[in-house]
């Protein structure tokens, strides 16, 4: 199932409180996020609001001026949890009273159709193990050790899919921000000193299984492919065995489509440069758009193929009274991996794709908004290009580069008239924030 960020959970407060809201999400096993709302009369207490910050950044928490729902909110995130942040509101006075606490669920809702695409990696890992342990059990019965060895190989990168394929928006949420950080540095743009963006990608580890899930998360359709195409090598080889040139066709199409899904890299296509491209550049940003695509037409193929061999040996062996029937254990196997291929021709290489939790989404913009607004007006324009170039690519966002620079520059702007926005920062009026 997809993993998205959990419910958020608001307290409130009344007057004379200073902060009469505060929303906060589990970030991950091992922190939390707030959100915090100022008061209605928020410029009256603009050096109040400012020495909290201030207050919060000595506690080694990252803020970030914020947008949420069309009002502006301070993001503070490295929190181990919500109740430090309460008792050092409370402390100072800040919140008093009881607070009305209740519960919102994620605001992400997908339809069957989305549902299906945000699980198929995992899914296809199922239907793939099915098939492999068939597989398997064909090449006991042949006493064929290379058949063996092609359902243990496909098995082992099966296995690691269903393991580590699920979507997980948190970790989705992370990865594209550690990528964007990596990007920006090298593109000559500075991260500033006391970035959000800083804390999200240097959270504190888990312990070495989540160490261990997260890298295995990343990086797992290079996983798969690799074993898919060491399982192809042995395919071939028991088509030797078998002779069957069925088998070995079936098992060059894999090497090939699999081989070519590993070395392609996933971009997400830019529609308005395609509306004048010739069919050619059109077909290769459909295929770059899903490099899986490929590894999955190519197992298409080989399901095809398998089939045609497993019928050509059906006959031969029904042609002998006392003949094996080993024909329908490779029927059953390519039945489960035609369901397999399918799901994984659907999928995207960067694990899980898209970031299916809206407020992931927009605090993705918040935080390179921040990193944006701080950067020296003679760099601004190149920073935003930077940023545009790299989330224009990116499956994770739905936007296109166009609406990605529009976005980014009405929420630099309205971070600009945040009362939680520190002077020094503001860049409203600077040369260059309106310029396309």
């Amino acid at each position: 199932m997809v993993e998205k960020v959990s419910s958020i959970k608001t307290y409130q407060w009344d007057a004379p409180s200073l902060i009469t809201r505060i929303d906060v999400r589990a970030q991950d096993k091992n922190g939390a996020v707030a959100y915090i709302y100022p008061p209605e009369n928020a410029q009256e207490h603009a050096p109040k609001l400012l020495a909290l910050r201030d207050r919060f950044k000595q506690m080694g928490w990252a803020t970030n001026s914020d947008n949420r729902y069309g009002k502006s909110v301070l993001r503070v995130s490295g929190l181990a949890n919500e109740n430090e942040l309460l008792a050092l509101l409370q402390t100072g006075n800040h919140i008093m009273g009881a607070a009305r606490i209740s519960t919102t669920a994620n605001n992400s809702h997908e339809g069957l159709g989305d549902s299906l695409r945000s699980n198929s990696l995992r899914a296809s890992g199922i239907f793939y193990t099915l098939g492999n342990i068939l597989f398997i059990i064909s090449g006991i019965r042949r006493k064929d050790n290379d058949q063996i060895g092609t359902g243990v190989s496909f098995a082992v990168g099966d296995s690691l899919l269903t393991a580590f394929g699920g979507k997980d928006d948190r970790r989705q949420f992370k990865s594209l921000l550690t990528k964007l950080t990596k990007h920006l540095e090298e593109k000559g743009i500075a991260i500033p000193e006391g970035a959000a963006i800083t804390a999200e990608t240097m959270a504190a580890k888990g312990g070495f299984l989540e160490t261990v899930y997260d890298y295995m998360h990343e990086h797992i359709n290079g996983f798969k492919i690799l074993a898919e195409i060491a399982g192809g090598v042995y395919y071939f080889r028991a088509g030797l065995n078998q002779h069957n040139p069925r088998k070995q066709a079936a098992a060059a199409v894999i090497v090939a489509g699999w081989t070519a899904a590993l070395l392609i890299k996933e971009k997400k296509p830019d529609k308005e440069k395609l509306q004048n491209a010739g069919s050619l550049e059109k077909a290769w940003a459909y295929i770059q758009e899903k490099p899986l695509r490929l590894a999955g037409w190519a197992g298409l193929t080989h399901n095809a193929l398998s089939t045609w061999g497993a019928f050509e040996e059906r006959r031969d062996q029904l042609a002998q009274p006392n003949g094996t029937r080993h024909y329908q254990w490779d029927m059953a196997g390519i039945a489960a991996m035609l369901l397999g291929n399918s799901l994984y021709s659907i999928s995207n290489k960067v694990t899980g794709g898209s970031i299916e939790t809206g407020a992931l989404v927009e605090d993705v913009y918040g935080l390179a908004a921040q990193v944006l607004n701080r950067q020296p007006p003679e760099l601004r324009q190149k920073a935003i290009e930077a940023t545009a170039d790299f989330l224009g690519e990116r499956t994770e966002l739905k936007d296109s580069r166009s609406q990605i620079i529009e976005h980014l520059r009405k929420e630099m702007e309205a971070l600009s008239h945040n009362p939680w926005f520190y002077p020094r920062e503001q860049t409203a009026q600077t040369p260059g924030l309106n310029r396309r």
